[in-house]
């Protein structure tokens, strides 16, 4: 059976340590890329191919919404799922809202 493939992306260096440890442990996961903002992974999945990418909403740059529209049009069998990092309730919730519709 093959690995789903996934690049990590994420400006915290740590926490995409910490989930690629988790993900190690996984016999049907493999990560095939790490990066630190939303241009970034829109060049590593169209380089790597991915099935997932694990996307933090809140990176700084290049905007995350507009990385999982272009990964999508791009790659349109592969998964975007996002994290939001914000505080308030109306903030999230509106990230929320679009990434559901970005990524379905």
């Amino acid at each position: 059976m093959a690995k789903i493939r996934i690049v990590l992306a994420d400006d915290h260096t740590l926490f995409r340590q910490g989930v690629k440890n988790l993900l190690s442990s996984e016999a049907d996961m493999e990560v095939v890329g790490e990066v630190s903002n939303g241009g970034e992974a829109i060049e590593k999945s169209s380089e790597l191919r991915p099935d997932v990418v694990l996307m933090d909403i809140g990176m700084p740059g290049f905007s995350s919404f507009e990385a999982t529209r272009q990964i999508k049009k791009n790659r349109p069998n592969a998964k975007c799922c996002s994290s939001p990092c914000t505080t308030t309730r109306t903030t999230w919730w509106r990230e929320w809202r679009w990434a559901e519709a970005a990524t379905c």
